[in-house]
């Protein structure tokens, strides 16, 4: 709908510093607003689409086969789905791309683009499966909404312009 496009307007940010403010003990202190204490689990359903996998072995900081999407091939751009919640305000996730080649990833509803996002190389990113890779908190961005979704929202995202992989995961919605 045209009211649900006009909440749809984000701003696309790299968290600066550690999300994570309340130190890893406890992780969701103040109330259950969708968070989580492991940072690379996602609480929103990740749908696979056009060159698009979700059963790739990942492995993040230490912490094994993290759910994710993987995004295009060497000749292939992808694309995917992420289910967000109503009531949905910011979404956190993480994002790299395929080692020394730069991507972007776009979010839209429809034909309303909500951002696109460039996304930093990962040099351990790079031939097959398994992955395993260490982030830091450049490598995890935020996707905040003008206004809270009214409805359950598939977003629909991919890669575009630059590099054509890029692996999503930690995939977070909050109010």
């Amino acid at each position: 709908s045209t009211a649900q496009n006009n909440a749809l307007m984000p701003v696309l940010v790299p968290l600066e510093g550690s999300s994570d403010e309340g130190g890893n003990e406890g992780g969701n202190q103040g109330g259950n607003d969708g968070a989580l204490t492991n940072p690379f689990t996602s609480n929103v359903t990740l749908t696979k689409g056009t060159s698009c996998y979700d059963d790739n072995v990942l492995n993040v900081n230490g912490t094994e086969k993290v759910a994710n999407l993987k995004f295009g091939t060497s000749s292939k751009y992808g694309s995917g789905t992420i289910t967000l919640p109503a009531g949905t305000k910011t979404v956190k996730y993480y994002a790299v791309a395929w080692n020394n080649a730069e991507s972007k990833l776009k979010f839209s509803v429809g034909d309303s683009v909500l951002g696109v996002q460039a996304v930093a190389t990962n040099e351990n990113v790079g031939g097959n499966p398994p992955y395993n890779i260490t982030v830091t908190a450049s490598d995890c961005y935020t996707l905040t909404l003008a206004e809270a979704l009214k409805a359950e929202t598939v977003v629909t995202v991919e890669t575009v312009e630059t590099g054509k992989r890029a692996i999503l995961f930690g995939v977070n919605a909050s109010k």
